[in-house]
C-alpha cells in the first residue's frame, strides 16, 4: 500500500506491505518540497499531487500489483468518479490510471509518517524551483535542533488523553461510546472516537479546543481568515459549535487585529423606499412572537400604513402560511 500526504510547503510519502497501515512495513521513502505556483493550489490538488508524485517516484515497484492508496483527505476517494476534471487533473489523471489502485481515507491524526515527511525542512525542490531550503544542511553529527525541527509544530499528546477522559459524561458521544454497534458513522479507535475521519471532541474539553485553535491559527495557519483556519482545523477535528468557537478565536486575535486592514468594501448609502402618494396605498406587515398563548393564538400580526402610520394588530398563530396571513390582511384592514 502506498501512504501519501501534503503540507503548505511540500509532500511526502512511502510503500510498504502489511494488513493494514498500522502494521506494514515501509519499503521506500519520498519528500519533495512544492513549486512556488504548487503552493496556490487548493488543498484538494496539492493532496491529490502527492499521491501522483509518489506513484511516479515509486512506479517500477508498483507496476502490475494491486495496492491501496491510504490518504488523510476524505474528498479524494471520490476522485475516480469526478465528472469535471481541470487540466492538470486530466494529465494526473492519466498517471493514476496507468495502475491497479483505489484510494481509500484514514483519520488525519493516524497519518504521521506521512505528514513529517511533507514537512520535512531539508527536502529538495523539484527541476526548476528557485526556494531555498529551510534550514542550512544537516550536520554529519545531528544535533537536538536538526531533529527537533523535523516537524514545524510540536502537537500536544495530552489532548488525546483529555479528548478520551471527557467522553464518559458527555451527553452526545457518550451513547456511541457505549453502544457503537448502533452508530455506523461513527469509527472508535484506541478510545478516539472519529466521524468520517475527524476526531471528535466532547463539549466537556473544553482546554482541547482552544489548543487546537491556537495550532491551527497561531502556529500552523499563519493566522489566516476564519475560513481558512476552519478548514484546517476541520479536516481531522470535529466539536459541536466549532464553526463559531473559530470565528470568535480569529476574531479575538490581538496579532490578526493589530497587523490585518479591513478588507471589507465600505458600506454604501441608504436606499429609503418612495413615500407613498396616497393613504393606504401601501402596507407595512410585521409579528411579534411567538409569545404565550392567548385564545389559542400566540403571535401578533402588524400592519402599518406606510404614509399616515395608521397600525392595527391582529392575533395569529406562528404556524400559519402566507396564505393563511393574506385571508388575515384582507379580511381585517
Amino acid at each position: 500500500m502506498l501512504v501519501a500526504d501534503a503540507s503548505n510547503r511540500g509532500l511526502g510519502g512511502y510503500f510498504g506491505q502489511g494488513k493494514d497501515y498500522r502494521t506494514m512495513i515501509p519499503a521506500g521513502f519520498h519528500s519533495c518540497g512544492f513549486l512556488p505556483a504548487e503552493k496556490n493550489y487548493p488543498t484538494y490538488d496539492k493532496e491529490m499531487l502527492a499521491i501522483i508524485d509518489c506513484l511516479n517516484k515509486f512506479e517500477p515497484h508498483l507496476t502490475g500489483i494491486k495496492f491501496d492508496i491510504l490518504t488523510d483527505h476524505a474528498p479524494l476517494i471520490y476522485w475516480q468518479t469526478q465528472k469535471e476534471l481541470t487540466p492538470w487533473q486530466i494529465h494526473w489523471n492519466e498517471t493514476f490510471a496507468r495502475f491497479d489502485t483505489q484510494i481509500q481515507h484514514i483519520p488525519g491524526i493516524s497519518n504521521s509518517a506521512a505528514d513529517a515527511l511533507s514537512r520535512y525542512p531539508y527536502v529538495q525542490l523539484k527541476e526548476g524551483g528557485t526556494e531555498e531550503p529551510i534550514s542550512e544542511p544537516i550536520s554529519e553529527e545531528p544535533t537536538s535542533d536538526s531533529v527537533a525541527a523535523i516537524s514545524i509544530a510540536k502537537f500536544d499528546t495530552d489532548i488525546l488523553d483529555s479528548v478520551r477522559m471527557s467522553y464518559p459524561n458527555d451527553g452526545l458521544f457518550a451513547p456511541v461510546i457505549n453502544y457503537p454497534e448502533r452508530y455506523s458513522l461513527f469509527h472508535l479507535d484506541d478510545g478516539l472516537l472519529f466521524l468520517e475521519g475527524q476526531l471528535c471532541i466532547s463539549t466537556n474539553d473544553r482546554n482541547s479546543p482552544e489548543k487546537l485553535l491556537k495550532l491551527h491559527h497561531d502556529e500552523l495557519g499563519n493566522h489566516f481568515g476564519i475560513d481558512k483556519t476552519r478548514r484546517s482545523l476541520m479536516r481531522e477535528y470535529y466539536w459541536p459549535g466549532v464553526h463559531k468557537d473559530v470565528e470568535l478565536y480569529v476574531k479575538s486575535c490581538h496579532s490578526c487585529g493589530r497587523n490585518k486592514s479591513p478588507r471589507q468594501a465600505p458600506a454604501g448609502f441608504l436606499h429609503p423606499l418612495p413615500i407613498p402618494e396616497h393613504r393606504f396605498d401601501e402596507l407595512a406587515l410585521d409579528f411579534i412572537g411567538p409569545v404565550s398563548k392567548s385564545d389559542g393564538f400566540d403571535t401578533v400580526l402588524i400592519m402599518t400604513d406606510r404614509l399616515t402610520d395608521y397600525t392595527k394588530f391582529e392575533p395569529t398563530h406562528s404556524s400559519a402560511t402566507a396564505q393563511d396571513i393574506a385571508r388575515l390582511v384582507y379580511s381585517s384592514w
